[in-house]
């Protein structure tokens, strides 16, 4: 699905956008220009198959681990 502005609002507002008009069960949200290997996707949503996950991230080391109220 494309969606077309007049005015540009920002990326939140596209996410938004977005989001609203989502179906599926899982939503991957990407910036670009980001390549990725074939097999990224499966390996993504693969840990939601248990009800235990609700989320997951691409990120191998989160860059302010300690100065969070996630990780700290």
């Amino acid at each position: 699905m494309l969606f077309t502005e007049n005015e540009r609002r920002g990326k939140a507002h596209a996410v938004n956008l977005a989001l609203g008009n989502c179906s599926g069960e899982i939503v991957v949200i990407t910036d670009g220009p980001a390549l990725y290997d074939k097999d990224t996707f499966h390996h993504l949503v693969a840990p939601f198959t248990t009800t235990r996950i609700g989320g997951v991230s691409v990120l191998n080391k989160i860059p302010n681990s300690n100065e969070n109220q996630i990780t700290a």
